[in-house]
């Protein structure tokens, strides 16, 4: 069962943050990485299958297909504050999951346009998709993470975990 916490974008549209350890974050990252090795195979092949650009041809789909997301991590008493730039999407094409010390945030978006002008017709489709995947500087509780989407903005509020005092023990003798 997956925990829920609601985050409200400015329309009302909420993101939830997922914190279910099951979600298999790897079954992403797997499909990710099948869908760029097909473009890149396809660059390959459309190169003639000439060998030596497999680097380049790897990178090239991999810019084609998935855009970086770049975030900004700020630190403050209780939370962590994170900022990450995601314009055009939707909040509800947005998975953000959290553990204790890793968040990934996942989207995926399909945009088609369509002109027509006297027999020509012109249509256009593409699908954009982000996935960032990345460690926390610190342990945070996962029941209390909060997101909000304004402005192509996404923001998270990750509540900082209660460091663990060191304790003496004394040993006991039977």
């Amino acid at each position: 069962m997956v925990q829920q916490q609601t985050a409200l974008e400015t329309t009302g549209k909420t993101i939830p943050v997922l914190t279910d350890k099951d979600e298999n974050v790897f079954e992403q990252i797997k499909e990710t990485a099948q869908m760029v090795a097909h473009r890149a195979f396809e660059l390959f092949e459309k190169r003639g299958r000439e060998f030596g650009n497999d680097l380049e041809d790897w990178l090239r789909a991999e810019s084609e297909l998935v855009r970086r997301v770049p975030i900004e991590v700020k630190e403050t008493d209780k939370n962590l504050e994170i900022r990450a730039e995601i314009p055009g999407f939707k909040a509800e094409e947005l998975k953000i999951f959290v553990e204790p010390e890793r968040l990934t945030i996942n989207g995926e978006t399909e945009q088609a346009s369509e002109e027509k002008l006297e027999d020509t017709l012109y249509s256009e489709w593409h699908s954009r998709k982000v996935f960032r995947a990345f460690d926390l500087p610190r342990e945070v509780k996962t029941d209390n993470a909060q997101a909000t989407l304004k402005d192509g903005i996404l923001s998270l509020t990750l509540p900082k975990a209660e460091k663990a005092e060191p304790q003496e023990i004394t040993v006991k003798t039977d």
